[in-house]
């Protein structure tokens, strides 16, 4: 900041850990910054949260400038977080609420922190893989119940404390002492506003061009657009951007803006209200009601009532309101001195009697038919709750019985025996089609959701004629050209593939590709996704050129489209660059993976997921070209990169490790290779299972570097027991090339360790494993010939 610098610095005693300090640059000691930077450490040093950054201790340095060390918060703006990792809507709301969370807490200690925004929000993993959000920056906090410092603190009049795109309208008053802790709630709406529709309620392009009062009174009197609408606008202003914002969410842009008017929205603007008495109560409020959309319940948010939108109306218009309100009445008072005076005195008693008489009579008539209308409002309303929490049950158990089906393992599931849970998902897709005939697409819903099953099992076949029904239910009722139809095109495709019928795949690829770029609106993710399954599926048929061409027809299409600098196109250029690795084009893949890496380091940034695959698949590719040395050196980078964003069991750490140990052994160093292939083996034995192709991947190169190294009876050991593994793997087998080139190895290994110390029983095994592979490769040459 302006007053204060923050250093990273680590304790040595009487603890070891990083820390933050905080102190107050030399020259910015006034009284009133020293008060400021007191309060923020006395506010820290109150509050006790996961979700708050902690004080550990304070001192003055020996130029009596105040300092104090805060707890090291590893994170970025919680924007860019969710951003970066793509997080959907549902997993955005889940991390707001932690969030609320941390600041009830700060409120409950009489803090209103009055300055919340994404930059003071910090989002980090801690070194696990949930995200946590930390709360920083209390530097113009207030105390609602005590005081925080013994100095005196001054806001001069007319000066806004915070920053006026997440300011409250009471803060952009022209005095900002009357605030409370809703005031914080109306930062935090906007945070929330920014999370699920990518803009703010007032851009800085907004407020950037008023002059300072006029930037007060935007603020303070205007209502903002609703976030559905800002989609709206923005797609018609910017298609890239939108897609974009849609993309980071997960979603297509007509999905999140139809997601976002199905209640979603009522939140933020809820928070969003000018007058903070309509606004939630507390923090702990706005958390619940966002829980509470989560679950399906009914919201305390809502639309906006007639009498609202009156109000507004006044508040908007309260000038020329008034002046009209004064000449109505003074008419209507006219009027009536005029009429009294004309009318003689016992008509007029007579007539007044006559028409309060109606008058009574309209008015019971008026309160009947008022209760009638509000006790119907009420059992409307009964029902609508009782309908919203049974569809919300319904759906929950839908859910989890979706979670649970969807979620099994099939590397847990190729352990067990399954024949019992093969038996339960038959006779559930027997009942489906009879229990559910009268609703048709949540029959098809739940037999996704079995077929899924049936696949982690390994039941192929019970998972296409599951995929079949539901594909038919869909075409019936929702058409060909409904993504979700098309959709199952690739599902039934991917499990044909799975069953080695890949032409039948390709076909069903290919016309899920063709209807998708037949719909207009078709969702971009599924088209991606329809286009790598149908070109991978063609480079696997031989049909090499023309996967590759396909690819390149997309990236030609959405060049022109979007221009060279765009996710779409990144996206567009690495799948090309990927199906060129396949073929061992890598001067070509290499290239474009530079380019993809041009703007992937710039947008999503350095350190995303995304960017890491990339950069690791370029590394690949030049290590293919010859630049072992080169590659090795990227490959430890990357790996340093890979431990600052992934806990250190991730799957992207231990197939690094792999990668620098198949560097080593390529350029002659089997000693540091077995070294890194064992971090390789162990990572992947511990997250996958013995028999999962990483693992049994690690253990063929471990094997080999143990043969350079020429330590034969080690290798013999290793080889057997690893030997034994790829033969019970129920995806490779006595069958499977990779198993007779591990034979193979054997053999030779047994034959070099008999050479060396001759003995019966290596030779033994050196012609048992030598006839394995020898018996291999006769049978794939008579396969060829017939």
């Amino acid at each position: 900041g302006g007053f204060g610098a923050v250093y990273q610095c680590d304790q040595v005693e009487p603890v070891k850990r990083r820390v933050a300090v905080k102190i107050i640059k030399a020259g910015m000691d006034t009284a009133d910054v020293v008060a400021r930077f007191q309060a923020e450490r006395q506010a820290l040093a109150m509050m006790d949260h996961p979700s708050i950054a902690k004080v550990f201790e304070a001192g003055a340095t020996p130029e009596g400038r105040p300092y104090f060390v805060m707890e090291y918060v590893r994170g970025i703006p919680i924007t860019d977080y969710c951003s970066e990792h793509k997080l959907d809507i549902r997993a955005r709301l889940e991390l707001f609420a932690k969030v609320c969370d941390a600041v009830h807490h700060a409120h409950q200690k009489g803090i209103i922190h009055r300055d919340l925004k994404p930059g003071n929000i910090l989002v980090g993993t801690d070194g696990g893989r949930e995200p946590r959000p930390k709360i920083i920056d209390f530097g113009v906090a207030k105390a609602t119940s005590q005081q925080l410092t013994e100095q005196t603190l001054f806001t001069q009049l007319g000066q806004m404390i915070g920053t006026p795109l997440y300011m409250s309208p009471e803060q952009a008053g022209v005095s900002s002492e009357d605030i409370d802790t809703r005031s914080d709630v109306y930062s935090l709406g906007v945070v929330l506003y920014q999370l699920i529709c990518g803009r703010l309620p007032f851009g800085p392009e907004v407020l950037r061009e008023k002059g300072y009062l006029e930037m007060q009174r935007v603020i303070r009197e205007e209502d903002p657009p609703r976030p559905s609408t800002q989609i709206t606008i923005q797609a018609k202003q910017s298609s890239e951007e939108t897609t974009r914002i849609a993309f980071e969410r997960q979603t297509s842009v007509q999905e999140l803006a139809k997601t976002l008017k199905r209640e979603l929205e009522w939140i933020p603007l809820k928070a969003l209200r000018k007058d903070r008495t309509e606004r939630y109560s507390t923090a702990e409020a706005l958390a619940d009601d966002v829980r509470r959309y989560l679950t399906g319940d009914a919201l305390e948010a809502g639309p906006e009532s007639t009498t609202y939108r009156l109000r507004k109306l006044l508040r908007r218009h309260r000038g020329p309101v008034v002046a009209a309100s004064l000449v109505t009445l003074a008419l209507i008072g006219g009027i009536i001195g005029t009429t009294t005076f004309a009318v003689e005195a016992s008509s007029a008693r007579a007539e007044a009697e006559r028409q309060a008489g109606l008058a009574e009579a309209n008015r019971e008539l008026a309160e009947q038919k008022t209760v009638e209308v509000e006790a119907a409002a009420v059992a409307l309303a009964e029902e609508r709750d009782l309908a919203q929490t049974a569809r919300a049950r319904a759906e929950a158990s839908m859910d989890f019985l979706a979670s649970i089906f969807k979620g099994l393992d099939p590397d847990t599931a190729r352990t067990q025996d399954t024949t019992l849970l093969n038996q339960i998902l038959q006779d559930a897709a027997e009942r489906v089609g009879t229990e559910l005939a009268d609703s048709p697409l949540v029959e098809a819903e739940v037999l996704s959701s079995i077929a899924s099953a049936h696949e982690a099992i390994f039941e192929f076949r019970a998972a296409l004629v599951e995929l079949e029904r539901l594909h038919a239910l869909r075409l019936e009722h929702l058409g060909i050209e409904d993504p979700e139809t098309l959709s199952d095109l690739l599902d039934m495709g991917r499990v044909h593939d799975k069953l080695g019928e890949t032409e039948i795949a390709v076909q069903l690829w290919g016309e899920a590709v063709e209807g998708l770029l037949k719909t207009q609106t078709a969702d971009f993710i599924l088209t991606r996704l329809a286009t790598n399954y149908y070109a991978g599926g063609l480079t696997r048929l031989g049909r090499v050129e023309e996967g590759i061409a396909l690819r390149r027809r997309e990236l030609a299409g959405l060049v022109e489209a979007l221009g060279t600098a765009t996710p779409q196109v990144t996206d567009a250029r690495a799948n090309l660059a990927h199906g060129l690795m396949m073929v061992g084009q890598h001067a070509e893949a290499a290239q474009l993976y530079e380019e993809c890496l041009e703007f992937m380091n710039i947008a999503p940034g350095p350190t995303d997921p995304s960017t890491l695959s990339a950069r690791q698949n370029w590394i690949n590719c030049i290590g293919h070209l010859g630049r072992e040395e080169e590659a090795l050196t990227e490959y430890r980078s990357l790996l340093k990169d890979l431990t600052s964003v992934f806990p250190d069991d991730h799957p992207k750490i231990a197939l690094c490790h792999f990668y620098i140990g198949s560097a080593l052994l390529d350029l002659g160093r089997p000693t540091e290779a077995v070294e890194a292939i064992s971090l390789s083996l162990d990572l992947h034995a511990a997250i996958y299972g013995i028999h999962h192709a990483g693992t049994l991947a690690s253990a063929r190169i471990q094997l080999a570097a143990m043969s350079d190294l020429e330590d034969w009876e080690a290798a013999a050991a290793f080889g057997e027991t690893w030997f034994q593994h790829h033969m019970e793997a129920p995806m490779y087998g006595p069958s499977d090339a990779r198993t007779a080139a591990l034979a193979g190895r054997l053999g030779d290994i047994f034959r070099f360790w008999n050479e060396l110390a001759p003995d019966p029983t290596r030779a033994s095994k050196s012609k048992e494993y030598a006839t394995i592979h020898e018996d291999w490769r006769a049978a794939q040459e008579e396969g060829e010939e017939g």
